[in-house]
């Protein structure tokens, strides 16, 4: 009995470990370095009325962290606003936006992650990497989606406050098997009931091992809204000021 405890024990540990590995290798494949890209943000309500954004997306890697910086550019009536984000492997990430209404750079706090963006159904949360450690990575096992053969991962926040602080309770990812990239990602709400589902399409590959979705769209399935970003044009190893991603140069043109 012991025997076979022990053999549990260990094949359960393999699994999660295999399931962690997954993800750090999906994330890396997904991770741009230095890159700019612009892209239209669509934002549909349950009554077929839609809004449109454009945005100016800068990535920045460092030793310390990974940066992003997000420029609205359309509609005048968001023009200038901007959300900072410093990503860490170790820690919490930091979050700052600035609203030209106020002209006050304001820091988000953790309470405010699971918030929507902007108005779109993505979250302010969805913004940041995942920080691996912060989560249980269980594998699901293969499946297949619109004919492609995935592996099937479910992430738990490790704490009920990171759970509260991200706004859902698990996600339901699945990984193209072959290039280990997501493909579609099922998040649940504090009631493990499902709220929304996000779709990745149209890789491309940057020619670095790295691949970008030039089209992501969050259905919330709960309120009947949904938000696509489309990329139009993306530009990898893009040199990046550094003065840019300063929090407090987020103001200034």
């Amino acid at each position: 009995m012991k025997l076979l405890l022990l053999l549990l024990f260990i094949s359960v540990n393999v699994a999660a470990q295999n399931a962690t590995n997954l993800m750090r290798q999906s994330q890396d494949r997904t991770s741009a370095g230095n890159s700019e890209m612009q892209s239209t943000i669509s934002i549909h309500d349950n009554k077929g009325n839609v809004r449109v954004r454009e945005i100016t997306t800068l990535t920045r890697k460092t030793k310390e962290n990974s940066q992003l910086l997000i420029r609205f550019t359309a509609p005048a009536e968001v023009r200038g606003t901007t959300l900072l984000v410093y990503d860490y492997p170790d820690k919490a990430d930091q979050q700052w936006i600035y609203l030209p209404a106020t002209g006050k750079v304001r820091q988000i706090v953790s309470n405010e992650k699971g918030k929507n963006f902007m108005g779109s159904e993505f979250t302010n949360a969805d913004m940041s990497q995942l920080n691996l450690d912060d989560y249980t990575f269980t594998n699901l096992g293969r499946t297949e989606y619109n004919g492609t053969g995935c592996i099937k991962i479910e992430a738990k926040g490790k704490t009920p406050a990171l759970q509260n602080e991200q706004g859902y309770s698990k996600k339901i990812i699945l990984l193209d098997a072959a290039r280990l990239i997501p493909l579609r990602e099922e998040l649940y709400d504090r009631n493990d009931k499902l709220h929304r589902e996000l779709l990745y399409e149209n890789y491309k590959s940057t020619g670095d091992g790295k691949w970008v979705a030039w089209k992501m769209t969050m259905n919330n399935v709960q309120n009947g809204r949904r938000s696509t970003m489309t990329v139009n044009r993306f530009e990898s190893n893009a040199a990046q000021p550094e003065q840019l991603f300063a929090p407090n140069a987020l103001g200034k043109k």
